[in-house]
């Protein structure tokens, strides 16, 4: 359930201690779980006034647009724009991105693409021989 969800406490220190000031040097221990906790609260109420937006508007999932209109809702439009670019974004790496056709639907044999696969992970492993 959402009781045993948490954000990985490692990364949120390292998100507080990237936005420290030069007279705040140190972060209490319990400082990073109340936050934690504080952005768990704060992300289901969002998700949860995204999807009451979702749901009248007759959709099945929740878009962007929907995430917006709660943040506006909640008080929080300030972000408006900061996910409009995050949004544009993943628009056009969607566009970018070739569509993966699934097994059989190709028009390689299966021993074309064990051949292909041998070569890419021949490829890794000379790349991370590099490192």
């Amino acid at each position: 359930g959402t009781a045993t969800m948490a954000l990985p406490s490692g990364s949120v220190l390292k998100l507080i201690k990237g936005n420290l000031s030069n007279g705040v040097k140190k972060v209490n221990n319990e400082t990073p779980g109340h936050i934690s906790e504080c952005m768990k609260a704060f992300i289901q109420r969002v998700a949860a006034k995204a999807q009451e937006i979702s749901e009248k508007a007759g959709k099945s999932s929740i878009s962007p647009d929907h995430l917006i209109a709660a943040l506006e809702h909640l008080g929080f439009g300030g972000y408006k724009e900061e996910l409009l670019k995050i949004a544009a974004e993943d628009a056009e790496t969607k566009k970018a991105k070739p569509r993966k056709k699934k097994l059989g639907q190709g028009k390689m044999s299966l021993e074309e693409l064990a051949e292909m696969q041998k070569k890419l992970f021949a490829k890794s492993k000379a790349k991370m021989q590099e490192m």
